[in-house]
This record gives structure tokens, C-alpha cells and sequence, in this order.
């Protein structure tokens, strides 16, 4: 085993002992450790409290992410919202790509996605701009983003959702590792297997030096099946505002990384995803043009857990702990 490969199943296991990532590990400073000071409404509200949860605000005294890349592969982020904006290095659509990285095309940042806002809300979960006076802020919010869009909506009466080819998230997977990136979130496993390609590109993912990171589903987590004895991706469960197991979240036990990270509850409002109130979901950037007009919404799943648990790992990996120790 190479001295960069022990150095990352380290941080991967360091992360799954401490249930998310790093507020346990932050030594602490002069003043004793403590949560960061920042000026985000949904931080100083107490509306992102999985921030709390986890011990991201305690981490942030030692690390933002700088220096660090994690890839959304999901449906299309809106890098021009407010708590988007500069983070997003790079946009790629990989939808019809089956499995060819080669057969990506860029996407304009300036592009706003219409319909299912998923992949910005998980982008948001990952790395919102911080201390900008502006909605919320990202587990690491000074990560670099790469926004791969791998789904697309699927819309009716009843709303959006995201739809895709295995081959064309495995696509995904791969151009992450030829520009980048440390850490590829898979918030989208839920109901489909894995198939051969995709499980084929996460192997090699792990083999290249990135750490992939999916969402164990909001059900029985049969799409993980053929993924769970593989000791090559970070597999993220669910658990509610109190910490117990979520309703909806599948046990990951089996997996050699699998993990819980707070994925909330369902049925928020948005009277109830507001300052003032007690959320049970998970708040983050949302379509602007969409849902009550805000820009943020309050959701829950397994899908809003995978990013933190990604976030996390951008924190740990920026604190140096990917180098052989």
C-alpha cells in the first residue's frame, strides 16, 4: 500500500469514527475551543443546526477547506446564487456521456438550472459561502466546487425529480478524478443499484486518491447493495435534529465506511424553514425561481447527509491529514 493511500483511508476512517468529521479533532486555541463567529442568518439563527451537530463551527477555528476540491455529481448546481457565487470552479453536463469523461461539455457558470434544484442544495450543504452576511454557510466553505450534472429533472404537477443513467454518473465520477478532485458526493443512490460501470468508476476513483461519498438511500438501500462489503467509498446513513436513526435512513453497518451524518426529518414549510422557527430538515441554497422564492429550502434524506459527511472530509484534508502519519 502507498504512503498516499494509507495517509487517505486514515482520514476516511477518522471522519467515520467521529460520525461526521472534524470539530473532535480541532485542537484547542487560546481561548479554548469553540464555535466560529460568523454573520450567515442561518447560522446565527440556529436554523443550520446540523452545523452544530457535527462540530463543523468548532472546526472551522482550524480549518475552511482551503485548498481542497469536491466534486457534486448530481443534477445541475446554480453557480450564480448568492451563497454559490465563487465557488464553483468548474460546470460539466455528462448527461449522454455513458460513461466517456471525453464526452462531457462545459457548462457555462452564468447558466441558471431550471426545475429540481437537488444539486444546489447539496452544493450548498457542501461549501456556501461563509461570513458574507448572506442566507447560509457550507460545512467547508472554503472548498472549491466542481458541479458535474449527471441528472436532470423529471417534472410534473406534483414537482421535480432527478433522473439519470448510471453511465453518465460514472461519467461524472471520472472527469471529477481527471480535474481534481479530493472528494466526489453521490447524493443519489436512492432506488436504482449501482450497475458495473458506476461501481467500476468508484473503484477507480479510490484507486486514483479521491475519496467517493454516497448516500445510502432513503429506504432499504438495495441500491447500494453490490457497494456495501467494498471498502472503497464513504456510504452515509441518516439521523434526525435528536440524533437518533432517521425513519427513512438504511443501516450501513456492513460497510466497512459507512457512517451517520444528520439528514433531518421530513414535511418543513416554509413557515417552518425560517428564522424564528425549528426546522427538522436540512437548510441550504434552493432555486431562486422556485419553491416560496427565497433561494433556500429545508429538505431531508440521505442526500443531505452524504454532503456533510463530504464537507467534513474537505476540512480534515485541508488540516493536513492526508499526508502518511
Amino acid at each position: 500500500m502507498t504512503a498516499a493511500r494509507r495517509g487517505r483511508r486514515w482520514v476516511v476512517a477518522t471522519a467515520v469514527s467521529l460520525g461526521v468529521a472534524a470539530g473532535s479533532v480541532v485542537p484547542a486555541t487560546a481561548n479554548g475551543p469553540g464555535p466560529r463567529a460568523v454573520d450567515d442568518p442561518a447560522v446565527t439563527s440556529g436554523l443550520a443546526w446540523h452545523l452544530d451537530a457535527t462540530g463543523a463551527r468548532t472546526a472551522w477555528r482550524s480549518s475552511l477547506g482551503v485548498g481542497t476540491t469536491v466534486a457534486v455529481v448530481d443534477s445541475p448546481v446554480d453557480a450564480g446564487h448568492p451563497d454559490l457565487v465563487g465557488q464553483v470552479a468548474e460546470a460539466t453536463s455528462c448527461v449522454g456521456a455513458q460513461g466517456d469523461p471525453a464526452r462531457c461539455t462545459p457548462v457555462a457558470l452564468g447558466e441558471a438550472p431550471s426545475g429540481d434544484a437537488h444539486g444546489t442544495h447539496v452544493a450548498g450543504i457542501v461549501a456556501a459561502r461563509a461570513d458574507d452576511g448572506v442566507g447560509v454557510a457550507g460545512v467547508a466553505p472554503r472548498a472549491r466546487l466542481l458541479a458535474i450534472h449527471a441528472l436532470l429533472p423529471d417534472c410534473d404537477e406534483a414537482g421535480c425529480v432527478p433522473l439519470g443513467d448510471t453511465a453518465d454518473v460514472a461519467a461524472g465520477v471520472r472527469w471529477a478524478v481527471a480535474n481534481g478532485a479530493d472528494v466526489i458526493n453521490l447524493s443519489l443512490t436512492a432506488g436504482r443499484r449501482l450497475g458495473p460501470d458506476l461501481t467500476a468508476a468508484l473503484e477507480e476513483a479510490w484507486a486514483a486518491g479521491a475519496v467517493p461519498v454516497l448516500a445510502a438511500g432513503n429506504g432499504d438501500g438495495t441500491g447500494l447493495v453490490e457497494f456495501l462489503d467494498r471498502p472503497s467509498a464513504v456510504i452515509v446513513t441518516a439521523t434526525t435534529r435528536s440524533g437518533a436513526s432517521a425513519s427513512y435512513a438504511p443501516d450501513v453497518d456492513r460497510s466497512p465506511l459507512g457512517v451517520a451524518a444528520p439528514g433531518g426529518t421530513r414535511g418543513d414549510t416554509p413557515a417552518t424553514c425560517a428564522v424564528g422557527a425549528t426546522p427538522g430538515g436540512i437548510i441550504s441554497s434552493s432555486a431562486r425561481g422556485g419553491g416560496d422564492g427565497s433561494g433556500y429550502a429545508c429538505l431531508a434524506g440521505t442526500s443531505m447527509a452524504a454532503p456533510q459527511v463530504s464537507g467534513g472530509l474537505a476540512l480534515l484534508l485541508a488540516m493536513g491529514f492526508d499526508r502518511d502519519g
